[in-house]
């Protein structure tokens, strides 16, 4: 799970200094919550540059706090380490829209290169992540629904209370910390297995959490697919998971499968066999290569996890 501060919930909303350091406040205990319960937050850079009391935020800080408290604040928020990373992946040309509750004064906002854009991407991705913005603003209200390019859409649980989020951490279960974590993840999941082999291969790359986290959201919606129950609802998650251009599970190639077959091909059951149909991570392209082809009544038997093997 990934939680992201909306900063347009700052909006030069705050009518008095107090207003402005309580704010700040509220923040810096969102942070904690988050940070305590092993999770990351992560803002983005545009924060600065949001209006308050007048001018922006960052200004803000410099005005109303005194010199040593204004130097512990931007030490804070630029050496966090909860800025969004290099691997923020809500690069698309097409914009992203807000839509806002039937009783609110607006009906929708671009929100294009924004933390809450980034977070709505990695939803329609399949990621598992969250917004989190200022209580008194025109975001305290939830879920929040956005749309990509008129076609893809997110419902983000957006937290705009301490208490409300504080009460989302405690039903969540701790972040992945290791490779050895995420595979025992996996391996709980029903009707999914892992040849002996996978382990060996992923940990020789460096960990990271966020590569983590989304092969485990692929590795979940394998399991979903293998546990449907009717050939009606395996046939719906197929098309959702696996059709279409931003599918999140697809064959390799022609010239894939011929020009890359070596690397391609697997052990399985005492024999070579050529394994190209793979889930997808997007961050730094890491694929699940699958023994078979998701079907219904068939388990998903895992193949390979680590870095994309077709590269040229």
């Amino acid at each position: 799970m990934e939680f992201f501060f909306n900063e347009l919930s700052i909006h030069n909303q705050f009518q008095s200094r107090d207003d402005f350091k309580a704010a700040i406040h509220l923040f810096r205990s969102y942070r904690e919550a988050v940070t305590g319960a092993g999770f990351r937050l992560y803002i983005h850079r545009n924060i600065f540059k949001r209006p308050a009391l007048g001018n922006t935020f960052r200004k803000g800080i410099q005005k109303h706090f005194e010199r040593q408290q204004v130097r512990s604040l931007m030490n804070w928020f630029s050496k966090g380490g909860f800025f969004l990373p290099d691997d923020a992946y809500a690069d698309t040309e097409d914009s992203f829209i807000c839509y806002y509750p039937d009783d609110a004064k607006e009906e929708s906002e671009d929100i294009t290169d924004s933390a809450l854009a980034e977070c709505a991407f990695r939803k329609i991705v399949g990621g598992d992540a969250g917004s989190i913005s200022l209580e008194q603003s025109k975001f305290s209200w939830s879920p929040i629904k956005v749309l990509l390019s008129q076609s893809d859409e997110a419902i983000i649980d957006n937290d705009y209370t301490l208490h409300s989020l504080k009460h989302r951490l405690d039903g969540l279960i701790p972040p992945i910390s290791s490779w050895s974590v995420l595979m025992e993840r996996i391996e709980y999941l029903p009707n999914v297995t892992l040849e002996p082999y996978v382990k060996t291969r992923l940990i020789t790359n460096p960990f990271s959490q966020n590569i983590a986290e989304g092969i485990y959201s692929r590795t979940k919606e394998l399991s979903e697919m293998a546990t449907t129950t009717s050939r009606k609802q395996f046939n719906e998650l197929f098309v959702k998971y696996a059709t279409g251009e931003k599918a999140r599970f697809s064959d390799s190639s022609f010239s894939e499968k011929r020009d890359f077959k070596n690397v391609l091909t697997f052990f399985i059951d005492d024999e070579q066999r050529l394994c190209p149909y793979h889930g997808k991570v997007k961050i730094q392209q890491y694929r699940i290569h699958l023994v078979n082809r998701p079907a219904y009544e068939r388990s998903a038997r895992v193949a390979y996890i680590g870095p994309k093997l077709t590269k040229k």
